[in-house]
């Protein structure tokens, strides 16, 4: 069973820019987050492990920005004296704009440069940049103190909306990002279990040392694994909607299979919808799927894009705290008191009829417009949208978030990536990630961006 390690390049590695990986758990680590600037060079199973070895790419003069932007130049030389290498927009991989605000769907740089955003802060903002009933929940929320030091209504009122729209939920933690809410819903499982190990099936689990890895929608796999270790198993964790070369759905009966495994060895079901939060609904995947977790886990796009995280779910776990601990955790969440009014504010405007419908559509519309330039062009490539998340890839067959990395053209990615952002257009970064449509994505963007998608891919062929 491959254990997920994360593995740094040696100093001589990052200056060569030829790095040499072992387990394919750190490639698909590592790799997303370069941008998609990589050639593999070799990928190899061994006994007990991946070996992959891959160089970074040299991007052709014609698809970089242009060279005469010397205000983000200027600011890009002074990051690279202060971030480490490689970091997103500073190394010479792929070089994002330096951007100097948002509005709505559009995001500008410092030289007063204008892109239609399809990032949306890795899909945290629903609703877009500065939607005007959030920016005026934050203002006044700042104007009262962000740190208040005790539980506050605000707090209260997003609880509230929270315990009623989720299923399996009767209590709520929040806390600042992703990694200490899963922390603390494993923290909850192991009190409740009395158990020490998880299950887990995402490739970058690294919230957890030492999980059971599995691949996604393997129901024989979740059968072995839970004869084999279910004895030992505190909780099972699963992404029910896969981001990574997403959006990738359960498949038929994945989940419902999962629950069933957990209950009969009273492991508890973890469902970690950072990545999905709000874009399923206001239930969820437990409302999508029909499947009810023990704990559900949710990320930044409840706070409106702000620093953000929370774990729920049911009384007799939630309140498992054996001995008596003084929550002083607690002011993990009165320290971000902007960002439960944004939350607040944000769910109330979701809660708009038929707000998600038409995000549906305009998602649907997106995703049409790009097979249909892929098809024109004769470029051979992936396809997913699912709700408000579209997905291209530059691939001969389906991808996956196991092998996802060593199937894509990512030198082709760099290509189309330079070449959308040349015309307007600014899309997630990264080989792997998803496209998402926020409320503020009009007909008009989409179209724009469809007739852009046209111009790049045919200068791709």
């Amino acid at each position: 069973m491959l254990t997920a390690r994360r593995l740094k390049p040696s100093s001589e590695a990052l200056r060569s820019r030829s790095f040499h990986f072992r387990n394919a758990t750190n490639v698909r680590y590592i790799l997303p987050r370069q941008h998609g600037g990589w050639d593999i060079l070799k990928s190899q199973r061994t006994p007990d492990r991946w070996v992959t070895t891959m160089r970074a790419q040299t991007i052709p003069p014609l698809h970089r920005p242009p060279d005469e932007d010397t205000r983000s130049d200027a600011i890009r030389r002074e990051a690279s004296t202060l971030f480490p290498l490689p970091s997103p927009g500073v190394d010479d991989t792929i070089r994002t704009p330096i951007l100097a605000k948002g509005k709505e769907a559009t995001v500008t740089d410092v030289n007063g440069t204008a892109y239609i955003d399809f990032t949306a802060a890795a899909g945290s903002l629903i609703l877009g940049y500065t939607d005007p009933r959030v920016a005026v929940a934050i203002n006044k929320a700042v104007s009262k103190g962000c740190n208040v030091g005790s539980p506050t209504q605000t707090e209260i009122r997003l609880a509230e909306m929270i315990v009623r729209h989720v299923p399996g939920t009767d209590k709520v933690r929040f806390v600042n990002d992703r990694t200490a809410a899963i922390r603390y819903a494993l923290t909850r499982a192991r009190r409740h279990t009395g158990r020490q190990r998880v299950l887990a099936f995402r490739p970058d689990a690294s919230w957890e040392s030492d999980p059971v890895l599995l691949p996604q929608n393997d129901i024989e796999t979740v059968r072995r694994a839970f004869h084999d270790h279910g004895s030992t198993l505190a909780a099972a964790v699963v992404q029910p909607i896969v981001d990574t070369f997403g959006p990738i759905p359960p498949s038929d009966g994945f989940l419902g299979a999962l629950r069933a495994r957990c209950d009969e060895n009273d492991c508890l079901l973890v469902f970690d919808e950072t990545a999905t939060t709000m874009r399923l609904g206001f239930g969820g995947a437990a409302t999508l799927f029909n499947v009810t977790p023990d704990l559900t886990v949710l990320g930044a796009a409840l706070g409106g894009g702000l620093p953000l995280a929370a774990c729920s779910g049911r009384c007799e776990i939630m309140d498992n705290v054996e001995p008596p601990i003084v929550a002083t955790d607690h002011l993990a969440s009165s320290v971000i008191l902007p960002a439960l009014a944004a939350g607040v504010a944000t769910l109330e405007t979701l809660s708009e009829p038929d707000l998600y419908p038409i995000l549906g559509k305009r998602a649907v519309r997106l995703d049409q417009g790009l097979r249909g330039a892929a098809q024109a062009a004769g470029i051979e490539t992936q396809h997913r949208q699912l709700t408000s998340m579209v997905g291209i890839y530059f691939a001969s067959q389906p991808t996956d978030p196991h092998s996802g990395i060593t199937q894509c053209d990512t030198r082709r990615f760099s290509m189309w990536w330079n070449a959308m952002l040349q015309r307007g257009v600014y899309l997630p970064p990264s080989p792997s990630s998803c496209l998402f449509v926020s409320t503020a994505h009009t007909d008009d963007d989409i179209d724009r961006t469809v007739e852009a998608a046209h111009d790049a891919l045919k200068d791709l062929r």
